[in-house]
């Protein structure tokens, strides 16, 4: 069985730009932002580290998700007949 490979983020971000950016890039944004914003305030750091991994841990799982999903897209259409 061979299978397309999904080799780079671009190839995620060239299927479907939108559905990427947010299941990929603005959870580890938001995480970021949380971390700095934190660290400038003085604010409580445990909870804060806690939401920015759960946040990154989403980021990963959703990328993964996305790449799956290309994968069989992209398979689908190599099957297809002319």
């Amino acid at each position: 069985m061979s299978t397309v490979p999904v080799e780079t983020c671009r190839d995620l971000l060239l299927d479907s730009p939108v559905e990427t950016l947010v299941v990929s890039v603005v959870p580890v944004a938001v995480a970021v932002v949380l971390l700095v914003n934190a660290i400038r305030f003085g604010r409580a750091l445990v909870p804060s580290i806690g939401f920015a991994t759960a946040l990154v841990a989403f980021a990963v799982a959703a990328t993964g998700h996305r790449a799956a999903t290309t994968r069989r897209r992209l398979l689908e259409r190599s099957l297809r007949p002319p």
